[in-house]
């Protein structure tokens, strides 16, 4: 981008920052001054007392946000790491689908490495497609339930399937993995760090074998952080690659 056009975008929200934040100060400290002048104890106390948290609540603001958003996050770490997850011993199908980000080097390896077999080239993008409408309907009916585009009458969402199983239309269990936007516990449209899931489908079931999601946090607007990003990434150690989380979650892995 242009730097100019940057920071014609960015210099009104920040002059906004700064006035807003000029301003609580001077009221702030026209309450510390009124305290210094006051010649009643109790009255110059409260004074001095409101003057320093009126001045001080910007930031007092912004350190309540990130200390909600960072419990949000290790919330959300913990009830992941609660989930149900099904073994896969005695379990495994003999097919499955990638939904995602998912090289062609991978998916084989995968097919070798686990004896698995993919669908025909056919049959794989109508199972991915589906899967990955349903998934893409599910959320959105998890975020917005039964909610109309604003000024109409139009559903907000797509059908949602009576199941994953109607969705697909298949009679044999598949074991699908998925990244990213097509899985199936992510949080909300934004996207930050890696995400992997796998689930077993079967004809009844619809089974989480496993998921991991990098620790992210939501982002917090401020005076001191107009631009603050809607969720940032937020943890220090390295994801496991989507290979590697493959070949941990499938190591006990067999078929009956």
């Amino acid at each position: 981008m242009d730097s100019a056009l940057f920071w014609w975008i960015v210099a009104p929200m920040l002059v906004a920052a700064a006035i807003t934040y000029l301003a609580i100060a001077a009221v702030g400290l026209s309450a510390i001054v009124a305290a210094y002048r006051s010649i009643n104890p109790m009255l110059s106390a409260a004074l001095m007392v409101a003057g320093v948290l009126v001045t001080a609540s910007p930031a007092l603001y912004h350190m309540g946000m990130e200390w909600h958003a960072q419990s949000q996050a290790d919330l959300r770490q913990a009830d992941l790491e609660r989930l149900e997850r099904t073994e896969l011993a005695g379990r495994l199908p003999r097919r499955f689908i990638a939904v995602g980000d998912f090289t062609p080097e991978l998916i084989s390896a995968v097919e070798i490495r686990h004896n698995l077999r993919r669908f025909s080239e056919a049959e794989n993008k109508r199972l991915v497609d589906a899967y990955r409408a349903y998934r893409k309907a599910e959320h959105c009916h998890r975020l917005f339930g039964d909610q109309t585009m604003p000024g109409t009458k139009l559903p907000r969402c797509k059908p949602l399937p009576a199941s994953i199983q109607t969705a697909l239309a298949l009679r044999e269990p598949v074991l699908v993995f998925a990244s990213g936007r097509d899985t199936s516990l992510r949080q909300d449209n934004i996207m930050a760090g890696e995400i992997y899931e796998i689930r077993l489908i079967t004809p009844q079931d619809d089974r989480l074998v496993d998921y991991f999601e990098e620790r992210t946090v939501k982002g917090t607007p401020s005076i001191f952080n107009p631009y603050a990003p809607p969720r940032r990434l937020d943890d220090d150690a390295p994801a496991p690659t989507l290979d590697a989380f493959i070949d941990s979650a499938l190591q006990n892995a067999s078929r009956q």
